[in-house]
């Protein structure tokens, strides 16, 4: 899950590692259920996000950015 900060409004993205995968989905609606909103699927998955050059953070070692 990602969290991204803007204007103090959260805004949670949820994913999975590709488009045949709904478990993001799932999570989507057991966090919403919790109450966390607001909430998008990125429904391509992380496999998407790589093929479109989405940066990609490792840790300790170097970012795959664009």
């Amino acid at each position: 899950m990602v969290i991204v900060h803007k204007t103090n409004i959260f805004l949670k993205v949820v994913y999975c590692g590709d488009v045949n995968c709904d478990d993001s989905e799932f999570l989507a609606n057991e966090l919403f259920n919790l109450g966390h909103a607001p909430l998008l699927v990125y429904k391509g998955g992380f496999e998407d996000w790589k093929s479109h050059q989405g940066c990609v953070e490792k840790g300790e070692e170097e970012d795959e950015c664009w």
